[in-house]
């Protein structure tokens, strides 16, 4: 379940062009002491996100090979309503679109120190 330390932040386009890293609408669940940064902006065909997450209030102190929970998801909503009509989710366990409300089935992310 999300708690402290699992985390869940929704970010949409909401605040395109945003030009305060710290002040871009954080939402999300568990979001009480995390501290994070995202600029949302334009791209050719869309929109597009940069985030970044403090470890310093969970303790925690990424080295190479560590692996934590990591999902993302596109959520489109091209109804008159505003009704959703597509979601993509980036994880294999997500398989019933859990993820917002069950972590276990989030995707993984791995830390690397070499990209190459």
């Amino acid at each position: 379940e999300y708690r402290e330390g699992i985390f869940q932040v929704r970010i949409d386009p909401r605040h395109l062009n945003n030009t305060d890293p710290a002040d871009f609408g954080l939402e999300g669940e568990w979001l009480a002491n995390a501290e994070v940064r995202a600029f949302v902006f334009e791209t050719a065909d869309g929109w597009g996100v940069e985030a970044a997450v403090a470890w310093s209030p969970y303790d925690y102190v990424p080295h190479n090979g560590a692996v934590i929970g990591f999902n993302t998801s596109l959520n489109g909503a091209t109804q008159p309503d505003g009704g959703r009509d597509v979601k993509l989710i980036w994880s294999l366990w997500d398989t019933a679109d859990r993820a917002w409300l069950d972590p276990s089935v989030l995707g993984i992310g791995v830390f690397k120190d070499d990209f190459r």
